[in-house]
């Protein structure tokens, strides 16, 4: 949501892709954006080769910091005061017993409307189930492992009050 919030107040767009930089590579091919990254610190720049580096993210990063003279502190400072707040990320990982598990519980996921005070304002498929709330700066991520039985459920959220009240409430559902 904070990248949503900074496109919107530069007047750009954000393309989402299913998780994974290979879908990121692909979008990259495609779109010709300025920046694509991912989570896990992969990012690549137009002009660059469409796959993920670290390396490249981190001098960046170093870049701005020279570039400004400021602390990446500071900037961050930056980047929340232009969107008006400041957004909070959790992860968790639910193991299940086998793969066929996934099914169901992914098909339920997709029929909530409301997990406890937040309602469902829209979804999104492509990869696993995510749920966008009302409130426009939460939402859930529900996805499984591409290697093995596990739920890897993932949370965004202005507030980190929000995001436990959230997750107290995903891990009763499931």
């Amino acid at each position: 949501m904070l990248l949503d919030k900074v496109a919107k107040k530069l007047s750009t767009v954000v393309v989402e892709t299913a998780v994974g930089f290979k879908h990121v590579g692909e979008a990259m091919r495609k779109y010709n954006p300025i920046i694509g990254g991912e989570e896990s610190g992969g990012l690549s720049i137009q002009g660059h080769i469409p796959e993920k580096d670290g390396i490249l993210a981190n001098l960046l990063i170093l870049e701005a910091m020279a570039y400004e003279n400021k602390t990446l502190v500071q900037l961050q400072k930056e980047l929340y005061d232009l969107v008006g707040c400041k957004f909070y990320n959790d992860r968790i990982d639910k193991h299940l017993v086998s793969i066929e598990e996934i099914k169901p519980i992914v098909e339920k996921i997709k029929n909530i409307k409301e997990i406890g005070t937040f309602n469902v304002k829209s979804i999104d498929t492509k990869d696993g189930v995510k749920l966008y709330f009302d409130d426009n700066t939460s939402w859930i991520l529900v996805r499984p492992s591409g290697t093995e039985p596990l739920l890897r459920i993932y949370f965004e959220s202005n507030s980190e009050d929000k995001i436990t009240k959230l997750k107290e409430v995903i891990l009763a559902i499931l």
